[in-house]
């Protein structure tokens, strides 16, 4: 009777689910996350992000968006030192992580963002990294999807010019399109060094890639 039961569930599938379970299957960042009992295969973007641009070095109050459903913030919590703040919000309830902030909400929203502004002058002094992984709802339009989410990416941009703090470091999911040069020209105004960079945990037809912005430059 159990075998019968997942047939017809998988028969329920549509493609598109299908294809995503049987890729996830086969995926080695999936398997090592089961593994290593992580949420999910998203902390070995992070892990790579870190690896070569070193953005938790010396962090003490980290700030992590679109944090659903914890990878992140438990890859950052292994890396950092105990005393370091690391903060996650999302709109899905992120389940409790020791030793971390959780709020759940929408981070472009007069409240969460109010709640932020009262922790970053609890704590007085702003971020030392900022990270988002954040995302729309996807359409079949790439072009629509492009226009969604550098709508996030500038949100997270305008936060950070007031709640970064001088070096600090920001990392931003985007995907490709005729405007992500244009947001890198912007953070180079802004930041020490910029990069482009798509990790190899990213699946390779996707369009996502982050932008790294290091060392924010305050202004006189």
């Amino acid at each position: 009777m159990k075998i019968i039961k997942k047939v017809k569930n998988k028969a329920k599938l549509t493609n598109s689910s299908a294809r995503w379970l049987d890729r996830n299957a086969r995926d080695k960042y999936s398997k090592l996350a089961k593994q290593n009992n992580l949420r999910s295969r998203a902390a070995y973007k992070l892990e790579e992000i870190n690896r070569k641009f070193n953005v938790l070095k010396n962090a003490k109050f980290v700030l992590d968006l679109g944090a659903y459903p914890g990878s992140w913030l438990q890859y950052m919590k292994g890396v950092v030192k105990s005393d370091c703040q690391l903060i996650g919000v999302d709109l899905k309830l992120i389940e409790s992580i020791e030793r971390v902030k959780i709020i759940q909400g929408d981070f472009t929203s007069a409240e969460v963002q109010a709640k932020l502004e009262e922790i970053v002058l609890r704590n007085g002094g702003g971020f030392d990294l900022i990270c988002s992984d954040m995302a729309p709802s996807t359409s079949g339009t790439r072009s629509i999807n492009h226009i969604n989410i550098m709508n996030l990416a500038e949100a997270v941009f305008l936060f950070s010019e007031e709640f970064l703090g001088e070096r600090g470091n920001l990392v931003i999911k985007l995907f490709e399109g005729n405007t992500t040069k244009l947001f890198f020209n912007r953070l180079k105004e802004r930041f020490s060094k910029v990069s482009f960079f798509k990790p190899s945990a990213s699946y390779s037809d996707s369009s996502e890639i982050f932008i790294i912005a290091k060392d924010k430059i305050v202004s006189k």
